[in-house]
């Protein structure tokens, strides 16, 4: 039987680590998922990687794969040329500053390529989701943080430090609330998920527990006051950061992705779209798009960076 080729997609995340063995077309081939446990620190963290790999270098060599790289998403900021992080990751205690790249390829004994999590997203979304075949565009994370990545003239920014994307630390209210990187105002303090799980405990008239993003939806839809007032606040606070980074970047597409937005879906990017009609920018509302991957937005895209890593030449 004739053998094929693959490579290895790991995506670290917060709470789980979801990993890939992923053909050359991003087609995903096995997937296997593990808990991330960061409170054990960054040693174990990077034990459970490991492990993760070779499981699914054995999952590949029963298929007859030949695994030729891996690519591996994580939060904070990347020097993807060392393969290692840069500063302290909030959720990741002990990942920082680590050649995290170096360290895996030598557990493994395969080249690894390492792109931080939203860039990830924004390359899969660019090579098979709804960013495909757009040569400017901006993916926007909205989860439990904020974080974006920025696609030029067809490739990915990175900055000159591996900054470049981190949109969520735009300070849009001075001496607004306190973010978790340690400064005030910042778009994530602002409008990331635990900011408006905040606003509607606060505002919540009861009775009964206080709905969840997607229930709040609904309850929209249904004309309730309350949850039409919380829903245009949300993307009000949105827009306002959307509208900075169209008049940064002027790109043809922006995805809105993540968590809130997974949550939010098309009821809350309708109210994002008509907060930015308001605002003085040529962009068409249309061209403001929900992201297409969902969860699998990371693997594809350090699927990609790992095929990109392994010589291969790859069309978006």
């Amino acid at each position: 039987m004739r053998r094929s080729k693959a490579v290895l997609a790991l995506d670290l995340g917060g709470t789980k680590i979801l990993g890939a063995v992923v053909g050359p077309d991003g087609a995903i081939l096995h997937t296997e998922q593990v808990p991330t446990k960061a409170n054990e620190g960054g040693d174990a963290v990077m034990s459970r990687l490991a492990a993760l790999t070779q499981q699914l270098q054995a999952h590949a060599e029963q298929e007859r794969q030949d695994i030729l790289a891996v690519g591996l998403a994580t939060p904070g900021l990347v020097d993807s040329q060392a393969g290692r992080t840069i500063g302290p990751v909030s959720n990741l205690p002990g990942w920082g500053d680590r050649a995290i790249g170096p360290e895996l390829s030598s557990q493994g004994n395969l080249p690894v390529q390492v792109v931080n999590d939203a860039n990830a997203a924004a390359l899969g979304e660019g090579w098979l989701g709804a960013a495909r075949g757009c040569q400017n565009y901006l993916m926007v994370t909205i989860g439990t943080g904020i974080g974006g990545g920025i696609v030029a003239d067809g490739r990915l920014v990175a900055g000159a430090h591996g900054g470049a994307g981190e949109v969520g630390h735009m300070v849009l209210e001075r001496n607004g609330p306190r973010c978790p990187c340690g400064w005030y105002g910042c778009w994530e303090a602002l409008a990331a998920g635990p900011a408006l799980e905040a606003r509607l405990r606060a505002s919540w008239p009861g009775p009964g527990s206080v709905p969840k993003l997607d229930a709040l939806c609904q309850l929209a839809k249904g004309s309730h006051q309350w949850a039409q007032a919380q829903l245009r606040e949300e993307a009000e606070l949105l827009a306002l950061g959307v509208g900075s980074l169209l008049n940064l970047l002027d790109p043809e597409l922006i995805l809105l992705g993540g968590g809130v937005m997974a949550a939010g879906g098309e009821t809350l990017l309708g109210e994002v779209q008509a907060a930015l009609k308001r605002q003085p920018t040529t962009f068409p509302p249309g061209q403001l798009v929900l992201a297409k991957l969902g969860q699998q937005a990371g693997v594809i895209g350090a699927a990609y960076a790992a095929l990109e890593r392994a010589g291969a030449k790859l069309k978006r």
